[in-house]
This record gives structure tokens, C-alpha cells and sequence, in this order.
């Protein structure tokens, strides 16, 4: 009786699963359906990687990866209860790497559907069982910045930056924040680091934007007034980046028109950068005295301690006129182009340098 159970229970999966796939040829199995499917969807072809992972299920109705990439597609094309239907059955048959990529389609589509809520909560319990995962961190973040708890955001993005800083979208994210919430050097330093790993995509391009706003606030040109934009955590003297604030608002008001807008920018993010290095520097010497400080004097600053000794390596190896043309390519500006073409045995020996980091 159970084993008759089975077969039906298998059928009638197989068969909800497989409405209007196409019918599956000769010799096709579901790793080369699962392919085909992979191939379409990267095509934009979405409804057609749906029936190819609807085949593969039809023959594999326990395949996890068939499940999680039809999540992928139906989501790619916006139909969220099905995306979600599937997510759940990768969850139920996937191995770990499966499971977890399925609980991120999961939380970010609950995300989609407007349930935040659910999907933070979702989150959190992926992330016990997934601690180390830096998309989950990453997707964790977004939705709680969504429902504004933004300290909380903050602590996730910087979480799966402790696993994976080479993560693009946590950088980006994280900079996002803190320009919303008008820190302006936290902001600065995480676009930086963003441009350094995507420097020629759309997204690449407003933070290249976002960056030069934040170094350069517009003024009304018709007042001869200046004025000073300075970040939220300038008046905060335990935060070690509350000289950096103040630096940056002080640098719009240094206007040398004898220099092109990308000279005045290598020069203001040496100085910049430079700053936070002797700060650092400073920090260390004091940290190695024997002099007794405060309970609060050394508590860790992601910003400061993970960006700020990255910056001063680079400048230290002459690499910080060559990562100003690199991180400014998005632009268009012909004339970062220009030297980037003209420049290119200093491009080699910065990207050589980088792949020692």
C-alpha cells in the first residue's frame, strides 16, 4: 500500500509540474534540461527555461537545482507565487549549497511580494543555519533597510563584508546607506572599494556620481557664500572618522579652476585617503604606548579598519593615481579615457598588485 502511495504521490507531482512543458525527447536528462533551461534564461528567454526546468522535474521530481533555477526564471519575469512555490521545493530537496541559494531566492521574492516582515524573520532563521554566507547577509540587509532598521542593515552588510569584502553589492549597499544617512566618509570609503571591483556598469557609474556629490555638493553659483556639508558623525569624538567628515566638507571650498575636474578629484582623494592613514598610523602608536585609555577609545570600526589600511597600502605601492582613472571609467569622461588608454603599462602593474591583496 505505501509503495503504491509513492507512485501516486510521484505521478501527481510530476504531472502539476509538468503542464505545458514540452514534451521531453530522447536521450534528454535533467541535467542537460537543467543546461538547456541555464542557457535560455541567460537569453532573456524566460518562459522557455521554465519549461525545460519543468521537464527536468517531470523526470526528477526531487531535483533541487531544477526547482531553485525555475525560481530564478519565474522570478526573472516577475511571478512571484510561483517563484516562491518553487524556492520552497529546492529548500525541501536541496544538499546545503542548494538550500541556501534557494532560502536567498526565497526571502528576497517574499521581499518582492511587499512581506517584509516575513522575510527578515525568514532571513534570520537562514542564517542559523547559514551563518557564513555572505548573500545571506547581503539579502538580510537589503530587506531590513527596506523596513528601515537601518543600524541593523548596517551590522548585516558589514557581517557578510567580514566574510566576503570582495562582494560588489554589499559595498554599494552599504555606501548607499551611509550617504542616506549622511555619513559622508563611511559613504566615500565604501564607493571606493565598490568602484575598485566594478568600475564599467550602470550601477558603477551613479556611484561614481554618488562618490563625486558626496566630495563636491552642489552650491547655488549665483551666492558668493560657501557652503561647508559636513557628515553626521563629524561631532563625534569616539568615532575615528569624524576628522574624515569634517575633511570632506571642507574640500568643496578648495576651487584651483587651473585643474581639470579629474586632476582636482586624484589629488582631493589622496589627501582624503591620506588622512585616514595618518590617522590610523596614529591610532597604532597610541594603541602600543603604555599610557592607559578608555574602555571606548579602541572599539573596532569597520570603515576604519578594513578600508582605511587597504587605501594606505595602495598609496604607499604609487597606485593611487592609476585606481583614481580606474574607479572614474563609467564616466565617459574622455579624458579619464584618454589617459587610461595612453596608461596602460600602469594599469597592468596595478592590477598585478592587486591580485597579490
Amino acid at each position: 500500500m505505501k509503495a503504491t502511495l509513492s507512485l501516486i504521490l510521484c505521478f501527481v507531482l510530476g504531472l502539476a509540474f509538468a503542464q505545458d512543458a514540452e514534451p521531453v525527447k530522447e536521450g534528454h536528462d535533467p541535467e542537460s534540461l537543467i543546461k538547456e533551461g541555464i542557457r535560455l534564461h541567460d537569453a532573456g528567454e524566460y518562459d522557455k527555461a521554465i519549461e525545460k526546468y519543468l521537464a527536468a522535474i517531470s523526470l526528477d521530481p526531487k531535483n533541487a537545482t531544477a526547482y531553485y533555477e525555475a525560481a530564478f526564471s519565474y522570478s526573472s519575469k516577475r511571478d512571484h507565487e510561483n517563484s516562491l512555490k518553487m524556492a520552497e521545493k529546492a529548500i525541501e530537496f536541496g544538499n546545503s549549497d542548494t538550500r541556501r541559494l534557494a532560502i536567498v531566492s526565497k526571502g528576497s521574492t517574499l521581499d518582492e511580494m511587499g512581506r517584509r516582515k516575513e522575510s527578515a524573520e525568514f532571513y534570520e532563521k537562514g542564517l542559523k543555519e547559514f551563518p557564513d554566507f555572505y548573500l545571506l547577509w547581503f539579502n538580510y540587509g537589503v530587506t531590513l533597510a527596506a523596513l528601515k532598521r537601518f543600524d541593523d542593515a548596517e551590522n548585516a552588510y558589514i557581517k557578510g563584508l567580514n566574510i566576503r569584502i570582495s562582494h560588489p553589492g554589499s559595498n554599494l549597499q552599504l555606501g548607499n546607506l551611509n550617504k542616506m544617512l549622511n555619513r559622508k566618509a563611511s559613504a566615500a570609503l565604501c564607493y571606493y572599494f565598490f568602484l575598485l571591483l566594478e568600475n564599467n556598469s550602470n550601477r558603477s557609474k551613479d556611484a561614481a556620481n554618488s562618490l563625486l556629490e558626496l566630495m563636491y555638493p552642489k552650491t547655488d553659483s549665483t551666492q558668493n557664500v560657501f557652503t561647508i556639508n559636513i557628515g553626521a558623525t563629524a561631532i563625534d569624538a569616539k568615532n575615528p572618522m569624524a576628522p574624515a567628515e569634517l575633511f570632506l566638507g571642507l574640500m568643496s571650498v578648495d576651487r584651483d579652476k587651473s585643474k581639470s575636474n579629474q586632476q582636482r578629484f586624484v589629488e582631493d582623494t589622496d589627501k582624503f585617503l591620506g588622512m585616514l592613514s595618518e590617522l590610523k598610523e596614529n591610532q597604532a602608536k597610541a594603541a602600543s604606548s603604555k599610557k592607559k585609555k578608555k574602555k571606548n577609545d579602541s572599539e573596532p570600526n569597520f570603515y576604519f579598519d578594513t578600508y582605511v589600511p587597504f587605501f594606505s597600502d595602495l598609496r604607499a605601492a604609487d597606485h593611487l593615481e592609476t585606481f583614481c582613472y580606474h574607479i572614474m571609467k563609467s564616466t565617459g569622461d574622455p579624458e579619464v579615457t584618454k589617459w587610461l588608454a595612453d596608461n596602460k603599462d600602469k594599469v597592468d602593474r596595478f592590477y598585478t598588485w592587486l591580485k597579490t591583496r
